[in-house]
């Protein structure tokens, strides 16, 4: 498969080609540089004469400066920068490398690469300490700055990231999903889950983490696969208002599962406290709906009391 080189100059933001027949093998070879569209430069450019020298691999080329030449090579470093120096007016967009790979005849292409790292190599017998397929250093500008942003719509087999590897993921600092608020506070290894508007239907052998409001504050809720999901964040506000004590001036911790078109709470702090005072032999008193800890309605019964019942 042939090997392409686009060429880009700071000054002019337009590609040219330069294709590499895949039999080529340990070949120097010293090509001009052919002028662009809007450039008056004069060809042959001579001075800028870059020397290509490539390995035994036809997918692979280095490159390499030429003893003569005393300015750097168009393609010596790979990527450009690019500034926008202008003392007025408004520039849409700069690009310091830019891709566009497909496909535009009848044949067939299995893959397009926008960017590729190779694994690298380290075979002279030196080290290598630190090998990056991709480093992003910290931003110096920009109000709103991203080391990557994917803008893939959703779609059949389509990821804006798809991690393959087997190796682990690292992230440090707030993980958001599904929300841009950040948390504040002292904690900065935090996962934030934003607001669903029901429970999310699991796939074959998967079970879930997700958030959704329940009354007024949005709860963290899991699901297995058959459909359950369970708040775990035991504080559930929309049982029956008998369910709740608050007597040592805390909330109660009040699970609550959905499944089957019903909900069931449980009141995990007055279990307990009821558990304790048979443990320590003490007479247990108060009315029926004192003493239960547990209640089940179906979706309908739920519905119908709140339109009727003011929450906790």
């Amino acid at each position: 498969m042939p090997m392409c080189i686009s060429i880009a100059s700071q000054a002019v933001l337009q590609a040219s080609v330069l294709t590499l027949p895949a039999t080529l093998k340990r070949k120097s070879s010293t090509r001009q540089r052919q002028p662009m569209s809007g450039d008056s430069r004069p060809t042959p450019y001579s001075p800028r004469t870059t020397r290509r020298s490539f390995a035994e691999s036809p997918h692979r080329f280095g490159l390499t400066k030429p003893a003569s030449t005393t300015r750097t090579p168009l393609v010596f470093a790979g990527f450009f920068t690019t500034f926008v120096t202008g003392a007025s007016g408004t520039v849409t967009a700069i690009c310091g490398n830019y891709s566009n790979v497909g496909n535009l005849g009848a044949g067939a292409l299995t893959s397009a690469y926008g960017y590729f790292s190779d694994g690298g190599l380290n075979t002279g017998g030196g080290s290598l300490t630190n090998l990056y397929g991709y480093y992003q250093a910290d931003f110096d500008a920009g109000d709103n700055a991203y080391a990557f942003y994917g803008d893939v719509a959703s779609g059949s087999n389509k990821w804006n990231c798809y991690m393959a590897g087997t190796a682990p993921n690292y992230f440090n600092g707030v993980i958001l999903v599904g929300t841009t608020t950040l948390p504040t506070g002292t904690a900065t290894k935090v996962i934030a889950l934003g607001d669903n508007a029901g429970n999310p239907t699991m796939g074959s052998n998967t079970a879930g983490i997700f958030a959704k409001d329940v009354t007024g504050t949005v709860e963290v809720f899991v699901i297995d696969e058959a459909g359950t999901a369970t708040q775990i964040s035991e504080h559930a506000g929309d049982a029956p208002a008998w369910l709740y004590d608050n007597a040592d001036g805390m909330r109660d911790r009040v699970a609550r599962e959905e499944h089957g078109g019903k909900i069931r709470w449980t009141n995990r702090t007055r279990m307990e406290r009821l558990l304790q005072k048979l443990v320590n032999g003490e007479p247990i008193t108060g009315s029926p709906s004192e003493l239960t800890f547990t209640h089940v309605e179906t979706f309908d019964e739920y519905l119908a009391r709140l339109n009727s019942e003011e929450t906790v």
